[in-house]
């Protein structure tokens, strides 16, 4: 996917089709800048592209105050705004490490986090291998596309993590398939079972079970 810089306050991702990944890019260079300044963000002309950017702008108090239209390309000039106080939790119980039952779930609980959402995951039963680091690259056996898969779930938790999301990962599951505590991925991982859980999704006004 295509990405460059051309300046400090500009951001070229042309070629790039993946609007999450285009708002974590847009979000690094936001951290960096102070509310009030201008972010310009080079894009294809997409209606995908263009409705997510929106969305996520409104969510999040940042302002879209114009967008150039230049045909097969558009640029987005997104003034940073004073976050708004997240309002919002979701918990996530996954079951399976599955490419059908990764996908659709870390997606949007990917896109939430992006939003401000306060994302918490519950990893049990085989699901528990996608905390492994070895999880992208195991699997001799699949197709490619069955390894990009898991390098692509593995990613989303990454970024999940990396953004203040909140994993927790089910102990007997862990032992059940044999992944150790030195195998984890991610640095902060909460080791527990389902009475440490339940009170997250019943705090949480999302709850998505897959």
């Amino acid at each position: 996917m295509g990405s460059h810089d051309t300046g400090e306050n500009h951001l070229d991702l042309r070629g790039n089709a993946l609007t999450t990944d285009i708002v974590a890019r847009a979000i690094n260079r936001l951290d960096d800048m102070k509310a009030g300044e201008t972010l310009l963000v080079e894009v294809d002309a997409d209606e995908a592209i263009d409705n997510d950017l929106r969305a996520w702008c409104e969510a999040t108090g940042n302002h879209l105050v114009d967008v150039e239209d230049a045909g097969d390309t558009r640029t987005y000039a997104i003034e940073k705004g004073v976050p708004i106080k997240v309002v919002h939790k979701m918990a996530l119980v996954l079951s399976s490490a599955a490419h059908d039952h990764l996908e659709a779930p870390l997606a949007l609980a990917q896109a939430a986090t992006l939003e401000g959402v306060g994302v918490s995951i519950f990893f049990e039963g085989p699901a528990v291998a996608v905390l492994s680091a070895a999880f992208p690259t195991s699997g001799s056996r699949l197709r490619p596309s069955r390894r990009a898969a898991r390098r692509d779930a593995h990613e989303r938790v990454q970024q999940i993590h990396d953004l203040g999301g909140d994993l927790y990962a089910c102990e007997r599951s862990l032992r059940q398939h044999h992944v150790r505590r030195d195998e984890i991925a991610f640095e902060r991982v909460i080791h527990c079972e389902y009475l440490t859980f339940l009170p997250v999704m019943e705090d949480a006004d999302i709850q998505l079970l897959a």
